[in-house]
């Protein structure tokens, strides 16, 4: 399988060193690029940039927030891509205004390293291994 790539928005440098660290144990081998604001990620995916295969999304971030990243996501000039909201958030009206924008799914991240390693294997092995995701460039 060819190496798949990973947009990963998170301004938490220890919570980015063990998404890091959790896809690097997954099957699949993801090359994890990351954005630490809103704003960084809106324009990781906007045009003439490459599309990910999957991008997770923390809610709380400085500048534009995830939502604001959902609702950019969203608009007709940008890529389909999967969109997985991984956040310590486990308010209902998150996970329901999340999915209103477009979210692909809604993960409340574990608090234990072992539990948060293995939620965020599984998001991987569905994802880029079990989804069939668009195709671009012909």
């Amino acid at each position: 399988m060819s190496e798949r790539h990973v947009l990963l928005v998170e301004d938490d440098p220890d919570r980015v060193m063990l998404t890091k660290r959790a896809l690097s144990d997954a099957p699949s081998r993801a090359n994890v690029e990351v954005a630490e604001t809103g704003d960084e990620a809106i324009d990781r995916l906007g045009e003439g940039t490459p599309v990910p295969d999957l991008v997770l999304l923390d809610l709380k971030l400085p500048g534009s927030d995830g939502f604001d990243v959902l609702d950019a996501a969203g608009a007709d000039d940008m890529p389909m891509v999967p969109i997985v909201v991984l956040t310590s958030s486990d308010e209902r009206e998150d996970m329901v205004r999340s999915y209103e924008l477009g979210a692909n799914g809604f993960v409340t991240k574990p608090v234990d390293f072992e539990e948060f390693r293995e939620v965020v294997r599984h998001i991987a092995r569905f994802w880029l291994e079990i989804n069939t995701p668009p195709r671009y460039g012909g």
